[in-house]
């Protein structure tokens, strides 16, 4: 049996904007800050999020907020300059904010949003 599945704790890299495919689907591709086991050992993890999920990224998260993200790695490829390239991410399926945009708002760290 395979399984792909990760979860991982960080904060966002920079505010997150919603784009919109060509069949009118939302969607979000943003980066968090995971840090590792030393001071100085930061990976930085890209994701994508979709429909509902992208939106309230956008409405409630800004830089710095605090998330948790649930989904699965995809390694998304593509050739450039004749070269091939890859590149994995998060195709996130549940984000739990952890810290909001907005501290007066009521923190939702057991609130959950699946797309």
């Amino acid at each position: 049996m395979d399984l792909n599945s990760v979860i991982l704790i960080g904060r966002l890299v920079k505010d997150v904007e919603i784009e919109t495919t060509n069949t009118g689907k939302n969607y979000c591709n943003f980066s968090i800050a995971v840090n590792g086991y030393k001071d100085d050992d930061v990976s930085f993890i890209s994701c994508n999020a979709w429909e509902k999920t992208a939106e309230l990224l956008t409405k409630y998260c800004g830089k710095g907020s605090k998330i948790c993200v649930e989904g699965s790695l995809k390694q998304d490829r593509w050739e450039k300059d004749g070269k091939k390239q890859s590149k994995t991410k998060v195709f996130v399926n549940r984000v739990y904010f952890l810290d909001t945009k907005n501290n007066s708002e009521k923190k939702s760290s057991e609130n959950s949003f699946d797309y």
